[in-house]
């Protein structure tokens, strides 16, 4: 199976994300990079990860951690048996893929109208502003 639209990707991380019983935000990506479940890669020594210093956001950090999160997950037998295997070769997609795992549609869905911008999501996600805008353009909210 190959993940060929944005529905099926949004399902994938819906259920990766349930795998790990996460029902409210903000994900915990540090933790679930340490702690994988069997068969799905190794443990990741986020301390080990450089990564372009990024002042623009106190939760640039946690982007990066997400984009990393994506890529193992792409990388994974899990990520084979569910589509997204073929990612790692556009960048943009890991990077929406990554958008959609630490701020997943149902929890953004869930918030009030009034809470759905970028200023609010970039709070409640921990997630610098500028990505939050990107999510809530792809789920056509903004």
């Amino acid at each position: 199976m190959r993940v060929v639209d944005m529905q099926q990707l949004e399902a994938v991380a819906r259920e990766f994300i349930s795998l790990f019983n996460i029902s409210a935000p903000p994900i915990p990506v540090e933790k679930i990079l340490q702690s994988p479940l069997p068969g799905m890669w190794d443990e990741v020594d986020v301390s080990q990860m450089t990564a372009r210093l990024d002042l623009s956001s106190p939760y640039s950090p946690q982007m990066s951690m997400a984009r990393l999160l994506a890529r193992n997950i792409i990388g994974s037998p899990w990520g084979g048996q569910h589509g997204v295997g073929d990612l790692d070769e556009d960048d943009q997609a890991v990077r929406r893929f990554a958008r959609m795992l630490v701020m997943p549609a149902d929890m953004i869905l869930q918030l009030n109208q009034t809470s759905r911008t970028p200023q609010l999501l970039s709070l409640h996600f921990e997630v610098p502003e500028a990505e939050a805008s990107l999510r809530l353009q792809e789920l056509g909210k903004q």
